[in-house]
């Protein structure tokens, strides 16, 4: 049988897997941020309904995964505080 990935739960992770996920966070922030930007330009030429919707998605997208960023930041300070005692 094959054995399945584990999940990341952010009740249970460490400390180390929390630093990886921030940055994951952080590529995906910055991958969103140049297609944000692309489809700006592409706005600007072409005027369309698709551009503009697809700018309203990616602008939530950015700012779920801002508010992901902060809660993780929160349990990362948690974990530090904890191995400092």
């Amino acid at each position: 049988m094959e054995k399945q990935k584990k999940k990341f739960v952010l009740a249970d992770a460490s400390l180390s897997e929390v630093s990886k996920q921030l940055k994951i966070n952080l590529l995906v922030i910055i991958g969103l941020v140049l297609l944000l930007g692309l489809n700006t330009v592409y706005f600007s030429q072409e005027k369309s309904f698709f551009s503009v919707a697809l700018i309203v998605v990616i602008i939530v997208l950015i700012y779920l995964i801002a508010k992901s960023r902060e809660i993780l930041k929160i349990k990362k300070q948690e974990l530090e505080a904890q191995q400092k005692q």
